[in-house]
């Protein structure tokens, strides 16, 4: 936990310095933005059976094939994506150990993010401050495989908003190989030019997506022979996963402060609405969770660092200039984030339903390093009393 907080300190302390203080200097900012960057990296690759999905992978990785077995492997069989075991295969190369994989991925993730949200925000350390308290632990400690996905994702946006798609398909056909939840991405653009024509498209959109996981919960046997085995079985295990009514009064909440975040950024920055559709998209999700929640709550992942970096931009609002004149704006926009924050602390500090004495914060905490392993019983058990519903 003491680890955890001088990051955070870390990140305070440049936003105080570099995005609301007198401090600007471009090479100081630029070296401590990526400092953070790379300190994030080592936390997540030389962790010890910390986090969720890790304690999996970190349990079957032996198993793995390397490249020499690849001639006796039937991809088809294992519970993988194929470009997953290559990219652990390549791991191996350098070493049998499991922290390689656990490095390079938190590289992908951290790097890629890192760059994007330094091209599209002013206050970087801001944002970062956002990522890393909501989506740094789930994205390199959780969801291993997908957040490789987002990454690719965050490579390939600006290519679709572009219409250059060509090189937006083709990142997103190595995302889908990754994990299968990329098959969302072949559908982005033309879901995305729905949305952008306006607040009827936008209904139509959500209505369109309400009645088709209604259609795939209630008969899902007509999309086996259409939709892959693997994704299928995805789908069937996620809706099956329970304690569907309390996360649709959270993600209530979350429709209502990503409704008041659109409304806020759209009066600050009317030329800059670019990715506001992706806001929407999300709120269309988020109203389907009813239905199949865990398969929305997976789809939702690919569209928080939109959210993160809308909710950056929106901040302007609370300037000397701007607070007089939107008054009502930085009401809204103050609820927002109140919401958001809540929302993101309620899901640390909630109750393993079948895992007394715990909470989810300790898949992560305490942190335990390779350098000093060890495990604790109850963290495993957090995260094996539910194996292959959690399982990224």
């Amino acid at each position: 936990m003491f680890l955890y907080l001088i990051v955070l300190v870390l990140i305070i302390t440049c936003i105080i310095k570099y995005d609301f203080g007198k401090d600007t200097t471009n090479k100081s900012s630029v070296f401590w933005y990526y400092t953070i960057c790379i300190i994030l990296i080592f936390i997540a690759g030389f962790r010890y059976r910390v986090g969720g999905d890790t304690l999996h992978y970190f349990d079957t990785y032996t198993d793995w094939p390397t490249f020499s077995e690849f001639s006796k492997v039937d991809f088809f069989l294992l519970p993988y994506q194929p470009l997953w075991y290559v990219l652990a295969a390549c791991c191996k190369l350098i070493s049998p150990d499991f922290y390689v994989l656990q490095i390079v991925q938190a590289s992908i993730v951290s790097i890629t993010s890192f760059i994007f949200i330094k091209k599209h925000v002013k206050f970087k350390f801001t944002a970062i401050l956002f990522w890393y308290y909501g989506v740094y632990f789930y994205f390199t400690m959780e969801i291993m495989r997908e957040a490789i996905c987002i990454s690719l994702w965050l490579l390939a946006v600006d290519y679709m908003i572009q219409k250059r798609y060509i090189k937006f398909y083709l990142i997103a056909t190595i995302a889908f190989f990754f994990h299968l939840t990329a098959a969302i991405l072949f559908l982005m653009p033309v879901i995305y030019s729905i949305i952008k024509k306006g607040n009827i498209s936008f209904i139509i959109v959500s209505i369109a997506i309400i009645t088709s996981f209604i259609v795939i919960s209630m008969y899902p046997d007509l999309f086996i022979n259409i939709l892959p085995a693997k994704l299928i079985y995805k789908v069937a295990v996620y809706y099956n996963a329970g304690e569907v009514n309390l996360f649709v009064k959270r993600d209530f909440l979350h429709i209502i402060a990503l409704f008041l975040l659109i409304q806020v950024y759209k009066k600050i920055h009317p030329d800059k609405l670019e990715y506001i559709p992706f806001l929407k998209l999300e709120i269309s999700i988020l109203l389907a969770s009813p239905i199949l929640f865990y398969i929305t709550e997976r789809m939702v992942n690919y569209l928080y660092i939109f959210e993160i970096i809308i909710l950056t931009n929106s901040l302007i609002v609370f300037s000397k200039k701007r607070c007089l004149r939107f008054q009502y704006s930085c009401v809204k926009l103050f609820t927002s984030i109140i919401f958001i924050f809540l929302l993101k602390t309620y899901y640390y500090g909630r109750h393993p339903s079948k895992v007394p004495d715990t909470r989810f914060y300790n898949l992560i905490v305490p942190y335990e390093s390779i350098f000093s392993p060890h495990s604790h019983p109850w963290r495993e058990r957090i995260y094996y009393y539910n194996e292959g519903v959690t399982n990224d």
